[in-house]
């Protein structure tokens, strides 16, 4: 991490956990005539969820659908700094990266958390999703899906060796 600090909570009057990203160059992933890089692009920014302020991060497009449909908000793939991990705050162990998913092909809006809470109580070894918010710079980004990666986290969560191989 390169700073540390705070942001000042905006007046929220919701229920869904706030993701706030501060990044340069909102448009980062965006070319001159504003289609996506098929290249899959990636910026560093800052983070601020609950309570604690995670500096100079990656963010990286993620997913080929997002990409090539040229969905208005991108889905990221964010990785974080081995000194300050992302904690999402519920007991789970901390995390050297998530995935922003969007929900461009679920008018529902519920699929993703649906099948991840199915996983969940029939007792099978899904990954957590939970919709949250997205702001960037201090504006609304996205209705996004905090996504769960399968990486070393995940297999010490469920109990599984990290040495194994793990299929996405």
């Amino acid at each position: 991490s390169q700073y540390f600090g705070t942001v000042i909570p905006e007046a929220y009057v919701g229920t869904l956990p706030v993701f706030q990203f501060f990044i340069q160059n909102p448009t980062w992933f965006r070319d001159a005539n504003g289609y996506v890089y098929q290249s899959k692009p990636s910026t560093w920014g800052s983070m601020f969820y609950n309570g604690v302020f995670y500096d100079n991060i990656q963010f990286r497009v993620r997913g080929q659908n997002s990409v090539y449909n040229n969905f208005p908000n991108q889905k990221f793939k964010i990785d974080f700094n081995d000194d300050n991990r992302f904690n999402f705050g519920d007991g789970r162990p901390t995390t050297g990266s998530i995935n922003l998913d969007n929900v461009y092909q679920d008018p529902s809006y519920v699929r993703l958390t649906l099948a991840s809470e199915l996983y969940q109580q029939s007792g099978a070894l899904g990954n957590i999703m939970l919709p949250v918010e997205a702001r960037m710079n201090g504006n609304f980004y996205s209705l996004g899906i905090y996504s769960e990666r399968y990486n070393g986290a995940y297999l010490d969560r469920v109990g599984l060796d990290d040495e194994g191989a793990v299929y996405e």
